[in-house]
């Protein structure tokens, strides 16, 4: 629960004393594997909800006596499998781990999909086919559909991979498919002979990267000859489970090469090299930097160097963060962060709107709402996404989501007036799709203070361009709260607020995706 103390939200603390509620029992007891038993629930009925068709088997499995057969509302049994949630994990990356679609894995654990887990926190899973089998060689398993399932899809991925072709999933953008070979869009295209950047799912890329392996070679040939990968990297992009060994002839998604870029860019993904004279950097034709481990884009209030294209005129500020979780439930995401305000077109400055800190420091926005992106793109990656960050003007940003095509937009600022009586958070959208995501942001942040989901012509500058440039990409503009007003400025200043609510916005673009 949640309370407002003068316009800051603090925890409030729960009573030692509380009595546990069944809920809360039923949780402690899924901690080390033991299943509460409900009304009217009978051996043969728990049985199906872990994937076993005969009682009998789950006794077995459980290590239960043959001759107790009864069971009581509350009894708890024990000596059932567990998955422990780990940082950054989603349900989707839980249900993963159990071996189970995301529904049955819900039905299982009684949660809704919505439901944000703890680290640390246990889970039931099914019990697999090889464990029952053990248990009793004459017994079914209800699992048996999603594992044939599962069968399926790996086996068209090997027939795509021997094809040296890959075949286009839901939801994803070529800039995704192109990052998770290494490479920038203008080569994947080049590479792949594509004549455009718009792909439908289903559809069948080809001349995609591959290795084939050569007969009596092993992983240190591969590893040689994959362009710098890991193992690890290999196994991750081609699909493969743990302790797999390649086969002779069998092709192998590897990094592609990037031809277009520089040899700097090739060996860092894009480097900043500041002209200590005019306080700019070249821009990588890639069109972005890539982040350093652990590097933020607050810069300690500090201005950014200004970001030079090719062209010599000033483009966004983009930076590339790669996911710190590759198997988080965001794997495959791209979202784009955008810190409000920053160099415009003619090298112009544009700090936005400004408040005076304890100290009687003019501390401007720009520099907070990166403060509120760092937050964000912390959570993020560590969720499996990967952030492509835009510092700059409106204009400069907007070109930069059209050019990178994430599959999500998120714009923070922080708002101002010309009183101090205007206070709390609003959400800008321009289109349905936004507004379905302004919708779940909204109701994550009805626990921090008032908030108020607006289309945009209801903002001060009505049509804001940051959202309707390239409007089929899902865009909100968050304004997190008032500097003008004391107590919004409390939160915006306060790191516990800006790390709660870029967790409320990460939490909601899970749910948006489904995962």
């Amino acid at each position: 629960m949640v309370e407002k103390i003068s316009g800051v939200s603090s925890y409030a603390m729960q009573p030692a004393n509380k009595p546990q509620t069944e809920e809360d029992l039923i949780v402690e007891a899924r901690k080390n594997g033991r299943y509460r038993v409900g009304a009217k629930e009978t051996l043969s009925t728990i049985a199906k909800r872990f994937g076993v068709d005969n009682y009998k088997t789950l006794m077995k499995l459980i290590g239960r006596s043959e001759s107790k057969t009864s069971l009581s509302k509350g009894e708890e049994l024990t000596g059932f499998k567990t998955v422990k949630c780990k940082q950054g994990q989603g349900l989707s990356a839980l249900a993963r781990a159990a071996g189970m679609s995301l529904n049955d894995f819900c039905t299982l654990n009684n949660i809704d999909k919505n439901y944000v887990p703890k680290e640390g926190e246990q889970f039931f899973r099914a019990f697999t086919a090889e464990e029952i089998k053990k248990a009793n060689p004459s017994a079914s398993t209800s699992g048996a559909s999603s594992t044939s399932t599962t069968t399926a899809v790996a086996s068209d991925e090997a027939s795509d991979r021997a094809k040296g072709q890959y075949t286009v999933k839901k939801g994803e953008t070529l800039y995704a498919i192109a990052d998770s070979f290494n490479m920038n869009v203008n080569d994947f295209l080049k590479r792949t002979g594509l004549k455009s950047s718009s792909i439908n799912e289903g559809q069948v890329i080809k001349n995609v990267p591959t290795l084939t392996v050569q007969a009596g070679k092993g992983w240190s040939w591969i590893l040689a000859n994959s362009n710098g990968m890991t193992k690890t990297e290999i196994m991750e992009l081609n699909g493969l489970p743990k302790n797999y060994e390649p086969k002779a002839n069998e092709k192998l998604y590897i990094f592609g090469t990037k031809a277009a870029a520089s040899e700097a860019e090739a060996a860092a993904g894009g480097a900043r090299v500041k002209d200590s004279k005019t306080g700019t950097y070249k821009v990588p034709e890639c069109g972005y930097v890539t982040a350093k481990p652990g590097e933020k884009v607050a810069t300690g209030g500090k201005k950014p160097l200004i970001p030079i294209g090719p062209n010599g005129a000033v483009q966004a500020e983009v930076i590339k963060f790669n996911p710190t979780n590759k198997n988080g439930d965001l794997k495959g995401k791209t979202i784009m962060v955008n810190a409000g305000h920053g160099w415009g077109a003619k090298k112009s400055f544009a700090p936005g709107t400004s408040a005076m800190d304890s100290k009687g420091k003019v501390i401007y926005e720009w520099y907070k709402n990166r403060n509120f992106a760092d937050e964000l793109i912390r959570e993020l990656t560590s969720r499996g996404a990967t952030v492509i960050y835009t510092g700059g003007s409106a204009g400069l940003a907007g070109a930069a989501k059209a050019k990178f095509k994430p599959h999500m937009l998120i714009s923070l600022h922080c708002n101002a007036a010309g009183s101090s009586k205007p206070e709390g958070l609003e959400i800008f959208y321009y289109d349905q799709a936004d507004k379905n995501l302004a919708d779940k942001v909204d109701k994550r942040f009805e626990k921090f203070d008032n908030c108020a989901v607006k289309p945009d012509t209801q903002s001060q500058h009505s049509g804001l361009g940051i959202l309707r440039n390239t409007a089929s990409i899902p865009s909100i503009l968050l304004e997190m709260g008032y500097q003008s007003n004391p107590d919004d400025l409390k939160n915006i200043d306060s790191l516990n607020f800006r790390q709660d609510t870029m967790k409320a916005v990460a939490d909601a673009i899970e749910e948006y995706f489904g995962v």
